[in-house]
């Protein structure tokens, strides 16, 4: 449930308002990542998303409740050629990615929980101090980067 296409079709057309409320789709669980289990760390819905309804609540028809928010969608690539040009482009699938419902409350607890100032977080240079490079050849260097003055 959401507004795919942002406000597009929303606008108003011939002087009056075209939709105000959100597009409602229905599809079916495809697949539980890494497989079905109490705690999947995502999920696919046999459904095509379209930009914009990232986001979305997925809801249990039976239930009402939340069980998911729609994540991306998953596109198929295809090239057109003819003798003077090649064209990539790109087609949305009925595949679309999930977030469940567990992982969205643990990062709102998260969220509400406060996040750490960031003035707390050890510099590059203290990281560096405190774990200097060791005395063996290990092949690794640090990495430096001097950003430029302009």
């Amino acid at each position: 449930m959401g507004y795919p296409m942002g406000s597009l079709p929303l606008s108003v057309l011939g002087g009056r308002l075209h939709q105000l409320t959100p597009f409602i789709r229905q599809g079916i669980v495809s697949s539980v990542f890494p497989f079905p289990g109490a705690r999947p760390h995502g999920f696919t819905i046999d459904i095509m998303q379209q930009g914009g309804s990232s986001g979305s609540p997925i809801l249990n028809p039976q239930t009402g409740k939340v069980v998911g928010m729609m994540s991306s969608g998953v596109l198929e690539w295809n090239t057109a050629r003819s003798t003077v040009a090649t064209l990539n482009y790109s087609q949305n699938t009925n595949i679309s990615i999930a977030e469940p419902a567990h992982i969205i409350k643990l990062a709102l607890e998260q969220v509400e929980a406060g996040f750490p100032d960031a003035r707390s977080f050890p510099t590059l240079q203290e990281l560096r101090d405190r774990n200097p490079q060791g005395s063996g050849p290990t092949g690794m260097e640090w990495e430096t980067w001097t950003p430029s003055s302009t």
